[in-house]
């Protein structure tokens, strides 16, 4: 644990560092509303006032959660700054075409609407980056006019300053993970190739989990449905830790089996076997196949799972796709 006089300590350092970095106004802010861009969006505006913080939210459209927006839209009326947001949808299904990946969708998707707000190119965007990402791996605090004051810091540190400023953390949590949120769409394993058949499945069923467990008061570690399957069949794969009661469970497999675009739902109560398709740079990359099982797949599952590569005949893939399941 870190002490309040720690915390003060190490605000007033970060505070100190945006000042240096921060020449020109607005400071544009990725802010996501979820637990690092709220905490960085609180240091920002304490170290440089509200009037020279723009908060830009990217709306990926149905991929955004509702309560995502809520929770934007809270802090930045209580920080008093300026709000803009940056519609990215139609580039985010262009990037997901060719397989899942997080990190270009964060730098052609995420960061590139951020850039979008301010037409001045000497104006910083700010990002929450920290350890806990693939932005702290490059060790780069300000890089290509991206700047991350949280770069050296983890977890646990970012949820002190929270904690500092008095933040409740019901309002900076979606409910999905008790680790890192993020946006639906990284919770369809294969390519974004129809938006309205595997967009479709992966939003309304992440979406209708969430509205469940909200309602009931059920507060998860981990709570996310996993679009896998052939390009032309979603199964849906449901993941909550720990399980709520029996009732609940069959009441999202019944909502979840009423939509259009799910073939198969299943509710992943024993350990998996899972058939991973992968574009040959990275088939034939031991190192780029363990990132994927352990960084990607692995934490996002509510049971263990075993992943089967297969070298992809598809000049499409450009990533990895989770073609199949079985049970062990």
């Amino acid at each position: 644990m870190i002490d309040a006089t720690e915390v003060s300590q190490l605000i007033d350092k970060i505070k100190d560092d945006i000042i240096k970095h921060v020449t020109e106004y607005p400071l544009l802010l990725g802010f996501s509303g979820g637990l690092d861009s709220t905490a960085l969006a609180y240091v920002c505006a304490d170290a440089l006032g509200p009037q020279h913080v723009r908060l830009v939210h990217v709306i990926y459209g149905p991929y955004t959660y509702s309560k995502t927006l809520e929770n934007v839209l809270k802090t930045a009326d209580l920080l008093k700054c300026e709000l803009t947001f940056v519609d990215m949808r139609d580039t985010q299904e262009k990037v997901l075409r060719n397989g899942p990946s997080c990190n270009r969708c964060t730098k052609k998707v995420k960061i590139a609407g951020v850039k979008r707000a301010g037409k001045d190119e000497r104006l910083l965007t700010a990002t929450g980056a920290n350890l806990s990402d693939s932005w702290g791996e490059y060790g780069f605090k300000l890089m290509n006019g991206v700047y991350a004051p949280f770069l050296e810091l983890d977890k646990s540190e970012i949820q002190a300053i929270l904690s500092h400023y008095d933040v409740d953390r019901s309002r900076v949590k979606i409910g999905e993970s008790v680790h890192r949120e993020g946006c639906k769409a990284k919770h369809l394993l294969k390519m974004l190739v129809v938006p309205y058949y595997h967009g479709h499945s992966v939003c309304l069923s992440n979406e209708i989990l969430l509205d469940i467990l909200e309602n009931i008061g059920f507060n998860a570690q981990l709570a996310n449905v996993k679009i896998i399957g052939p390009l032309s069949s979603n199964i849906a794969l449901i993941n909550i830790n720990p399980l709520p009661e029996k009732d609940v469970t069959d009441e999202i497999q019944k909502r979840l089996q009423n939509i259009e675009s799910i073939d198969e739902v299943k509710l992943v109560t024993s350990p998996l076997e899972l058939k991973v398709l992968a574009n040959p740079s990275i088939y034939r990359n031991p190192t780029a196949r363990e990132h994927i099982e352990v960084g990607f797949l692995k934490r996002d599952f509510a049971q263990p799972i075993i992943c089967h590569w297969h070298e992809s005949t598809n000049n499409k893939l450009n990533t990895f796709h989770v073609a199949e399941y079985r049970e062990i």
